[in-house]
């Protein structure tokens, strides 16, 4: 380092799921890689703690599947869903290249992923505070300054800067053109020697308030993450315990209920805001923006880290093949076209997990969702390969979320009238769609969504 400034071919800007994985994947490209984290200590999170099986066969895919060894990860082979004292249990629908999901506290995920970088000479990890995109005209950025431990300013330079600097990332806005949206909070507890009703599950509640979820995460302990709508989340002194236990323990097996006491009176409840953001790139020329950093959904459906390292791999893949073609990191065909071909890939998982949300918010479709799944067949593992990401066709999710919605209609309609189900279905999933892609998904939700509309008109 010389001048307080460094030269590099790829400067990744943050270094927890998204950026140790993107920089592992292209450590073997022999390419000059920096990596500016800002804590490289193990933390501790309320999220990112389950791996849906489409996530699993992601990392495999990148080579990467040794960070899930020694970590105490717990097998999870499908979802439980309860609903006034009723259950569900839906395996996925694993193959032999498909195997389980994984529940893992995620500090011990980031550092098995960092320490996968040790590996390649060729990547320089920094803990340092980026304080800013660096700009070599109006439109292009080539590369990021920093603060380093002695508080000196830094700049690095390279022709591709990639930013995946998390949920609370800084550098979003210059890079994004829809801003991203606060939709609620979840508590999270730790629930100590507690056996859930179904081994191996994920297990999804379906309340009169909210809902909550909750899954192992490492021998003898479940994570629980409850659902808290509302822009500010409520505070100890304002009852949240006691807001806490009307929410959750009416609705939990006798045999976690003791387990869930035990949390509220022992453990610190951590509180974690739920994000949306659609996927919408400013196009600025020399970074491109990945991760967290600019793409969210709501969490219930645990579907990030599924987009995360799908969205790793497919970026990795165009980079690879860009350079093996002889072309240059500043010629960036290759993020035009990773940006243009995203949803292909994550707009199921997207589109998914804030319907899913909002569905189960809404009492007469989170009964008939229910009802819809306890038909079993189809009917159950349809679903259950679309949050898994086994299955990432959107007509198979309209199909199955159409279904739901004529569900409704005719089982489910004492307190709404068939008009208004179809309307409350349209306003749910039509944004979604569109956000995705505007002109084809529109095509899409009006193909699929005009027969049960006319019928039920």
């Amino acid at each position: 380092m010389e001048n307080n400034s460094i030269e590099t071919d790829i400067c990744i800007i943050g270094g927890g799921v998204t950026g140790a994985s993107i920089a592992a994947s292209l450590g073997n490209t022999g390419k000059r890689i920096t990596i500016i984290e800002r804590n490289w200590e193990e933390t501790d999170r309320i999220v990112g703690e389950l791996l849906q099986p489409a996530g699993v066969h992601m990392l495999d895919k990148l080579g990467l599947s040794q960070a899930l060894d020694n970590i105490d990860a717990q097998v999870v082979t499908g979802y439980s869903v309860y609903n006034q004292n009723k259950a569900i249990h839906i395996d996925y629908p694993l193959t032999k290249e498909m195997k389980p999901g994984l529940g893992f506290r995620n500090g011990k995920f980031v550092q098995n992923l960092r320490a996968c970088l040790k590996a390649y000479p060729n990547i320089q990890c920094i803990e340092g505070n980026v304080t800013a995109l660096h700009y070599s005209s109006a439109n292009r950025i080539d590369g990021a300054v920093f603060l380093n431990s002695n508080g000196i300013s830094v700049q690095v330079h390279a022709p591709l800067t990639i930013v995946c600097d998390g949920i609370f990332s800084k550098l979003r806005s210059e890079l994004t053109t829809i801003p991203h949206k606060v939709t609620g909070f979840f508590a999270g507890l730790i629930l100590d020697n507690c056996r859930l009703p179904h081994p191996d599950h994920g297990h999804v509640f379906i309340t009169d308030t909210s809902p909550f979820v909750v899954y192992p995460v490492a021998s003898g302990k479940l994570r629980m993450l409850i659902d808290m709508p509302g822009e500010v989340p409520p505070k100890m002194q304002d009852g949240l315990i006691e807001i806490l236990k009307q929410r959750v323990w009416p609705f939990l097996p006798d045999s976690m209920k003791q387990s869930f006491d035990s949390a509220l009176q022992n453990e610190k409840i951590k509180m974690m805001p739920n994000h949306k953001l659609h996927p919408a790139p400013a196009k600025i020329g020399g970074v491109v923006i990945i991760g967290d950093a600019f793409n969210m959904r709501h969490p219930l459906t645990g579907g990030g880290m599924t987009v995360a390292f799908t969205d790793v791999y497919r970026l990795s893949q165009y980079i690879k093949k860009h350079l093996l073609e002889g072309r240059l990191l500043s010629e960036e065909k290759y993020i035009n076209d990773f940006y243009s071909d995203k949803s292909d890939e994550t707009g199921v998982i997207n589109i998914l997990a804030d319907a899913l949300y909002n569905v189960l918010r809404q009492p007469v479709l989170s009964h008939a969702c229910f009802s819809y799944l306890q038909q079993g067949g189809d009917c159950a593992t349809g679903p259950i390969s679309l949050l898994s990401g086994i299955e990432r066709n959107k007509g198979v999710l309209m199909k199955h979320f159409s279904a739901v919605a004529k569900h409704a209609c005719t089982k489910h309609n004492q307190t709404m009238n068939r008009t208004d189900i179809v309307k409350e279905a349209v306003r749910i999933i039509r944004p979604l769609y569109l956000h995705e892609n505007p002109v084809w998904h529109h095509k899409l939700l009006l193909q699929l969504s005009l027969p049960f509309i006319s019928q039920h008109k």
